[in-house]
This record gives structure tokens, C-alpha cells and sequence, in this order.
């Protein structure tokens, strides 16, 4: 990868999950609702910290963004929430702005596919299929 930008015929990585093996979906679950609680109250300070022209606050929370996406797995936030936080550093308004939308963005999805996914190894370990013994990662399609 170069650029941040997936080698052609590849599919780009949203979500990596730690193996179900060893954690089990309740786990998995767990990380997902401690995310839940914590992200989209950021993103609410965030927005208002805007409004203000705060960026040194925006730039913490971006910051504490960062280890909650690395913590549930959101790889694509953990990259987006970078970028906010650089951007706050500098002051730049429409960076900020842009990168906070982008953030928002890949949060939601990555949400979603991550509960997807759970759900579907929790169905895969009651009905004891072989397909889903670990949760890797979730690709976009």
C-alpha cells in the first residue's frame, strides 16, 4: 500500500478484530459497546469545539479517539482520527472539518459491519459451523 490507498484488487480493511479463539464473541461485543459509549460523545465535543474554534481540546479528544479505535479495531478510524488530530494541531478549519466528517463516517461503518460480523460468529459457534473461528478482519466490498 502506498498512500494509504490499497493496492489495486485488494479490499480495503475497516475492522480487525483479535481472534475468537482465544476472546469469544461476548468479548468482541464488549469492546464494540465500550466504543459505543465513548466515540459518538466525542464526536458531539468535537462539533462544538468547532464552533468555538477549540482545536487544542479538539486535538485531545481526537487523540483519545485514537486509542478507542485501536482498541475496538477500526482501522480506518484509527487512520481518519489521525488525521483530525494533526489537523486540529495546526488550526486549520476545513481540515479539521473534513477530517471530523471523515471520521463520523468510517465510525458508523465500521460499527455496523464490526456488529455484523460478531453476530455472525456468535451464529456460526451456536450452530457450530466451521466458518467463522476467528473474527481477523472485516473487508469492505
Amino acid at each position: 500500500e502506498k498512500g494509504g490507498r490499497p493496492k489495486s484488487g485488494t479490499a480495503r480493511v475497516d475492522v480487525a478484530f483479535p481472534d475468537l479463539g482465544s476472546h469469544g464473541p461476548e468479548i468482541a461485543s464488549a469492546i464494540l459497546d465500550a466504543a459505543e459509549a465513548a466515540i459518538p460523545p466525542r464526536f458531539k465535543q468535537m462539533r462544538a469545539c468547532l464552533d468555538r474554534m477549540d482545536f487544542k481540546q479538539i486535538e485531545g479528544l481526537a487523540h483519545a479517539t485514537c486509542s478507542s479505535a485501536s482498541s475496538a479495531g477500526f482501522e480506518k478510524l484509527l487512520a481518519n482520527a489521525r488525521s483530525l488530530e494533526q489537523a486540529a494541531k495546526t488550526g486549520d478549519m476545513d481540515a479539521t472539518t473534513r477530517h471530523l466528517a471523515s471520521a463520523q463516517r468510517s465510525y458508523k461503518s465500521a460499527l455496523a459491519k464490526a456488529r455484523l460480523y460478531v453476530a455472525k460468529a456468535s451464529n456460526d459457534i451456536i450452530s457450530g459451523s466451521p466458518q467463522t473461528d476467528s473474527l481477523h478482519h472485516v473487508r469492505s466490498g
